[in-house]
């Protein structure tokens, strides 16, 4: 191991320090946490918050414990910090309810050794709003896996590591006894330096069990959270979002993980999506029938030749069945019901979700094909362009072909998907473009918020298809589009005087 060390830091130069803080009803937790780190590290320093005498296993030559009525009082979860002006080299604070695995110090300095000028820690929060909220706060947990590094507003730290050579942290820009972890964070902010949260393995870093209250529930108290959003606002603790990316992530996070309440939020299943538009006057499909089940599907004969299948939620045209005279259109392949039923169960499993069969649209031009799709992405009543997809193949979609217009047909000359280049081939404006447009207006300033709309031009013009709420999940966009889209997105959810939250 001090091979491994001595490749990263001079071992005469720096020494590694970890720095924690207890509290008496804690000492159980206390032991386990000591036991699992003092032979990783050069010195521990211990602050024994409101303990009347230093447990006895806290009597080894490297460990330094201190009592708090014996120095400046009790310092709550800042008493890790109060060496932090005089350690000098890699500093870990560490908590008193975490068992560290054995090569944690190894991998956590290695880790710290691919950043320079910035903090490290297996956990960490991004806040995105000046509102210290669950709903706001996308945490990277210590226990929990974690795939990739990230930057992040906040580092945890309890599984902490600076190198005190480059990041200069005081004692006094510990503003209150808790929230630890925003001070150190802003710190650390303020000299231009990042927080990065690192990727880990689940239960690799292990909670113990503990009773009593903890920091974690003193902040969440109403008046520690009011106190702490103060101080966000005061300080500007927050990183805004630049990037489309991050705006649909955090959709995403606050709609379908925290619940967040949305007017109008459930219109991205097909039926509702279909319901509110049809409430608008706006063309929808005929639907033919709606199941519960596959097992309910008809005999193919009750529909015509010409008839679609799809579930009411999903993507891509997965599990949709284009069925014209007993072929699916998708891959020119015979279907029967049997089958159908059979690769609509596989591919629900258990979940239960409502089945659709509705009419075969006819495309404007009234040649034999697939409707091509035409998807408008916008924000309120501003479009900022409408991709077309001419799907070919159901086993290979490279054989699809792109275009990407904007709202008065003309192409859009950057690529805005890295994995769809517009196609080469001109494409012919539909002669209901100008009803396409109009029909995307009016669902956008009724939803009055970012929202990719999907349309079909047919022979009866402009037919609503779905809402999609987070297209791609917001992956998959060039860093042209990442970028474009993100200046286009306005407020909170993509459009200017939006008001649409319930809560």
């Amino acid at each position: 191991m001090l091979s491994f060390f001595s490749r990263i830091f001079n071992r005469n130069k720096n020494t590694i320090t970890a720095s924690m803080a207890s509290v008496p009803w804690r000492i159980e937790a206390l032991e386990q946490t000591v036991s699992s780190i003092i032979d990783q590290v050069d010195k521990l320093n211990v602050y024994l918050n409101g303990w009347d005498e230093i447990p006895t296993f806290l009597n080894v030559d490297k460990i330094n414990a201190v009592m708090s009525q014996d120095e400046i009082g009790d310092l709550g979860a800042k008493g890790k910090f109060y060496w932090c002006e005089k350690v000098n080299g890699i500093h870990l604070t560490i908590d008193d309810d975490i068992l560290y695995p054995q090569n944690y110090v190894e991998e956590i300095i290695y880790q710290l050794s691919r950043y320079p000028y910035a903090v490290v820690s297996y956990h960490g929060s991004i806040l995105n709003y000046p509102d210290f909220k669950k709903r706001n706060n996308k945490t990277t947990h210590f226990a929990r896996a974690c795939t990739k590094d990230c930057r992040v507003t906040f580092v945890g730290t309890g599984v902490l590591a600076y190198n005190t050579n480059t990041t200069k942290i005081s004692l006094s820009g510990f503003q209150s006894a808790y929230w630890s972890d925003g001070w150190f964070s802003k710190q650390v902010r303020d000299q231009g330096q990042r927080c990065i949260a690192l990727r880990h393995k689940e239960s690799w870093l292990k909670p113990i069990d503990t009773n009593g209250p903890d920091i974690w529930s003193m902040n969440r108290s109403t008046s520690a959270a009011e106190e702490i959003n103060t101080w966000i606002r005061k300080y500007r603790l927050w990183d805004e979002m630049t990037l489309f990316s991050e705006r649909i992530r955090d959709r995403n996070l606050r709609w379908w993980i925290h619940k967040e309440k949305v007017q109008h939020k459930n219109v991205g299943g097909k039926i509702n999506g279909q319901k509110f538009a049809e409430s608008l006057g706006i063309k929808i499909p005929e639907t033919y029938s709606v199941l519960s089940s596959p097992d309910d599907l008809p005999s193919f004969d009750e529909f015509g030749g010409r008839f679609v299948i799809k579930p009411d939620q999903g993507y891509s045209n997965k599990n949709v069945y284009l069925l014209d005279d007993g072929r699916d259109m998708l891959d020119n392949e015979p279907r029967n019901r049997e089958e159908i039923i059979a690769k609509l169960k596989d591919a629900g499993g258990e979940k239960k979700q409502r089945i659709l069969i509705e009419e075969l649209l006819i495309p404007w031009d009234e040649e034999k094909r697939i409707p091509r799709d035409y998807k408008f992405y916008t924000f309120g009543s501003n479009i900022a362009y409408c991709q077309i997809i001419e799907r070919r193949s159901r086993s290979n979609p490279k054989a699809n072909r792109y275009w990407f217009v904007d709202e008065n047909f003309n192409p859009i000359e950057r690529q805005i998907m890295n994995d769809q280049v517009q196609a080469t081939e001109k494409i012919s404006k539909p002669d209901c473009w100008g009803e396409l447009v109009e029909v995307c207006k009016k669902l956008g300033t009724e939803l009055n918020r970012f929202t990719r709309i999907d349309l079909y031009a047919t022979n009866r013009g402009a037919v609503f298809g779905e809402f999609t709420p987070t297209p791609h999940g917001g992956k998959g966009f060039t860093k042209f589009a990442d970028r474009w889209l993100g200046d286009m997105w306005k407020g909170r959810e993509g459009a200017e005087g939006l008001s649409d939250i319930i809560e």
